[in-house]
This record gives structure tokens, C-alpha cells and sequence, in this order.
């Protein structure tokens, strides 16, 4: 037997029964992207209220949390961790350190699957600042305003978009 021989034994073909959509574009556009998670870390409940407001305002999912030790609470019970975790760094109970240390430690997904980022009042030269930028993902110095906030959103997630466009984008899966 020669080689033309044996590759055309080797091939087969089998059909299966397939039924057909009338419209398949109606089943791929009723999906509809989730909104990007941010949970916000902060005991500054004026800020924290301001930042959820801006975010929910452009289609966030958002969750809030006073301190670290509440964080890591809710960041537990939560089936999928959020997109970006925004992280004051100055807070009762468990500090913007302390709560990225216990992170690491408990819930080591989180930093695989979400961007963390610090925020905080401390000068960019300081010890404490250097110390949380090398926990994070990044650290950003605050206060900011509106516009150098949404940025801050926007250089780490995706904005959400009203649907409209008809565009299918990746879907993150968590386990």
C-alpha cells in the first residue's frame, strides 16, 4: 500500500443533524456584557458616596467597604472578586497595608483576577507611599478631582457602554 493510499483510508466524514436559526444575530445580541465591578475601599464616607455616585452614574457595578477588615469580609461571600479595587490607604481597623498583606495572604485570586490600587494622601517620595505601590497594582496620590478620578477608573477598566453598538466583547469567567 502506498502513501496516496493510506491517507485516503484515513479520511472519514460524518454528519450531524444541525437545526438552523431564522435570525442567529437575535441569540448573539440578546447577550449583554456585565458592567465592570469596582469595589472602593475608603472610611472617608463623603468621598466614598461621591466616587459611587460618579461610577454608578456611568454604568459601574459598584461595592463599598469602611476599612480592610470589611473588604476582606465581602471580598470573601463574593462569587466573582470586581474588576478593580480602588484602596484608601489611611483607615481604621485594617490600613491600606495591612488589608493588601491579608489579601495576598487569604485571597491571593484576587490580584490575579482584579487590579488593585492604592490611594492615598501620603507624599509620592514617602516610605508609606513606596511600600503600598510595591503591594498594589499601582498607588495613586489623592486628593483628585472628578476628571483625575474617572481617569484613575479608566486607565485600569474598561468604561461601560450602553449596548447599543451591537459589539461582543470577552467575558471573564471566575471559578
Amino acid at each position: 500500500m502506498n502513501i496516496k493510499e493510506k491517507q485516503r483510508q484515513s479520511i472519514f466524514s460524518k454528519t450531524f443533524p444541525f437545526k438552523t436559526l431564522e435570525n442567529p444575530l437575535v441569540l448573539v445580541s440578546s447577550f449583554k456584557k456585565k458592567p465592570p465591578t469596582i469595589m472602593i475601599i475608603d472610611d472617608d464616607v463623603s468621598s466614598k458616596n461621591l466616587y459611587q455616585l460618579l461610577l454608578e452614574k456611568r454604568g459601574f457595578r459598584v461595592l463599598s467597604a469602611e476599612d480592610g477588615l470589611s473588604a476582606i469580609e465581602m471580598l470573601r461571600k463574593l462569587p466573582c472578586p470586581p474588576d478593580l479595587l480602588l484602596v484608601d490607604c489611611s483607615m481604621p481597623k485594617m490600613d491600606g497595608e495591612a488589608f493588601l498583606l491579608k489579601l495576598q495572604e487569604k485571597l491571593p485570586q484576587v490580584f490575579v483576577t482584579s487590579k488593585v490600587v492604592g490611594f492615598t494622601s501620603y507624599d509620592l517620595r514617602s516610605a508609606d507611599f513606596k511600600k503600598i505601590k510595591e503591594l498594589a497594582f499601582d498607588c495613586r496620590e489623592k486628593p483628585f478631582g472628578v476628571n483625575e478620578f474617572l481617569q484613575l477608573v479608566s486607565d485600569y477598566v474598561e468604561m461601560p457602554s450602553d449596548g447599543t453598538n451591537g459589539n461582543l466583547t470577552p467575558v471573564r469567567i471566575c471559578s
